[in-house]
């Protein structure tokens, strides 16, 4: 592994002498470049930011969620299954028309829900 890394060290100084001098380019800078970069990581990883995080919305949400959408949300993928653009009841009864010509059983289940 230090053979690798030594030998990738020595070939990017290699490099470097070899190639053209540019303005503000210099083997020096191309280390702490690389250095900085993929072993310390760049400055913007390093800032510091804040969240409002309030830890008691969850139980109350959740309560929320279940209520509207069942425990599982078994319910929001049939209420997103029936659009948003105020058809809702209209498409509902196309699927329950259909569900019962795929299958005459469905409607006792829907029934039950």
């Amino acid at each position: 592994m230090a053979t690798t890394w030594a030998s990738s060290l020595l070939i990017i100084l290699v490099i470097t002498t070899i190639a053209p001098p540019c303005k503000g380019f210099s083997p020096i800078s191309l280390l702490r470049q690389l250095i900085q970069e993929n072993l310390a990581g760049r400055p913007e990883n390093f800032k510091v930011v804040s969240w409002k995080f309030d830890p008691d919305i969850s139980e109350r949400r959740s309560v929320e969620f279940q209520e509207k959408y069942g425990v599982h949300g078994e319910r929001l993928i049939e209420r997103l299954g029936l659009g948003d653009d105020g058809y809702l009841e209209e498409r509902k009864q196309q699927q329950i028309i259909r569900e019962q010509e795929i299958d005459p059983r469905h409607n006792e289940n829907i029934k039950t829900r």
